[in-house]
């Protein structure tokens, strides 16, 4: 089973800026997880909220500080190429190696399963007032009735 946060106001403040998303949260992040898996960076660093870009560049710079040497990069300090990284859409050359091993990162987090194996539970679990867990699950461990839907098992979770 993968847990996927997705902030409901965070959700709107994006989708006035904008974005094609789903009204429905499950769906968002069901498209998420999938553009994760197609590799599809653009899309996914687009539908991040501002503090998860920021906490991906940040942690990628951590792990890769020669990035500062790079001569891409020779021009900003250590806090205008993070911001520079974390845009919604980053023109900075270096962000193809920042969102190839962010994206790495996110799919070993579910161990690489393939994102058409997985799919949404019925509603979300609300953990605060602006804040629902969409549990994703994985269709091969789901019981299948002869009308082709997907449920969990009783006393599964």
């Amino acid at each position: 089973m993968l847990f996927l946060e997705v902030g409901a106001e965070r959700i709107g403040d994006s989708r006035r800026r904008g974005l094609r998303m789903t009204e429905d949260p499950g769906m968002f992040a069901l498209e998420w997880i999938q553009a994760v898996g197609r590799d599809d960076a653009e899309s996914v660093w687009l539908r991040m909220t501002p503090d998860f870009r920021l906490a991906m560049a940040q942690a990628w710079l951590s792990k890769n500080q020669a990035a500062l040497e790079d001569p891409q990069a020779s021009d900003l300090d250590r806090d205008a190429l993070v911001r520079a990284l974390a845009a919604s859409s980053p023109k900075h050359p270096l962000f193809r190696d920042l969102s190839r091993v962010s994206l790495r990162e996110i799919r070993n987090s579910y161990d690489n399963l393939s994102a058409d194996q997985l799919g949404i539970a019925s509603r979300p679990r609300f953990v605060g007032p602006d804040l629902g867990l969409m549990r994703l699950l994985y269709l091969p461990d789901l019981e299948v009735d002869s009308g082709g839907n997907y449920s969990l098992a009783p006393g599964e979770d």
